[in-house]
C-alpha cells in the first residue's frame, strides 16, 4: 500500500497527516517530504496518524528522524490521532508518550 502525505499550516505549525502504511516501502517518502518542509523552513509539525492503517519500525524510526530533523532546525514534532494496531505499536515502543510530547532524544527508537 502507498503512503499519502499532504501537509497544510495549522496556525503556528504545519499539520502533516498520513494515510496508508508507513514502512520500508514508504519511509523514505515520510523523511523527504520533513526534509522538504524543513529546507523551506518549517520546523514545527504536527503528523495527524489518524488514517496511517500500519507502521513497523522503519516507520518508527523514519518518525523518529524526522523528529530529531525538526529539533535540529530549532523546532519540533508531535505525532497526534492514532489508531488501532499503530497506536498500539506506539505505546508498546514507548514512542507514543515521547512523540505525542515531542520528547526523543536522538538515536533512540
Amino acid at each position: 500500500m502507498k503512503l499519502t502525505i499532504v501537509a497544510g499550516d495549522a496556525g503556528g505549525a504545519t499539520t502533516v497527516a498520513l494515510s496508508g502504511e508507513i514502512d520500508l516501502a514508504t519511509a523514505s517518502e515520510l523523511e523527504t517530504k520533513v526534509e522538504s518542509l524543513v529546507a523551506e523552513g518549517t520546523n514545527r509539525l504536527v503528523v495527524d496518524l489518524h488514517d496511517v492503517s500500519f507502521c513497523d519500525s522503519t516507520g518508527l524510526n523514519a518518525l523518529v528522524r524526522a523528529r530529531n530533523r525538526c529539533v535540529a532546525a530549532g523546532g519540533w514534532l508531535r505525532i497526534t490521532r492514532p489508531v488501532g494496531e499503530v497506536a498500539e505499536v506506539l505505546r508498546i515502543s514507548g514512542l507514543w508518550e515521547r512523540l505525542a510530547a515531542g520528547e526523543v532524544a536522538s538515536g533512540e527508537a
